[in-house]
């Protein structure tokens, strides 16, 4: 029983992670547009580690607890997997259309967890 609370209470921390993770792409491209964005190398880097962050804790959240989420779960996995393995090829425009479309999606996804399956 105590190794599946801890186990448990580790999906909290990487949940946290990942909304770390969000709100720092949000601020970072808050007041942004593509046309900047692309120009900005640092925002590119910083934003691409981020959603390394967001793709490595998702790998470790056992995909029953997204439900019918699971398809997307595993994009931003894949997409992870392109940041860590192929950083010289990272698009800035997929990047930004992840960032706008993609993670306010996930946002939600969060919040809809049931917290009692992670406690």
């Amino acid at each position: 029983m105590l190794k599946k609370r801890w186990n448990m209470s580790k999906y909290n921390l990487w949940l946290k992670d990942i909304e770390r993770a969000i709100e720092n792409i949000e601020n970072s491209v808050r007041g942004s547009d593509i046309n900047s964005f692309s120009r900005n190398q640092d925002a590119i880097d910083s934003n691409g580690m981020r959603m390394q962050i967001i793709g490595e804790s998702l790998k470790k959240i056992p995909p029953n607890l997204w439900g019918d989420y699971k398809t997307e779960i595993k994009s931003f996995i894949d997409f992870r997997n392109v940041i860590s393995h192929a950083y010289f090829k990272i698009n800035p425009i997929l990047l930004w259309d992840v960032i706008q479309n993609k993670i306010p999606q996930l946002k939600k996804e969060l919040k809809k967890l049931d917290n009692k399956k992670l406690k």
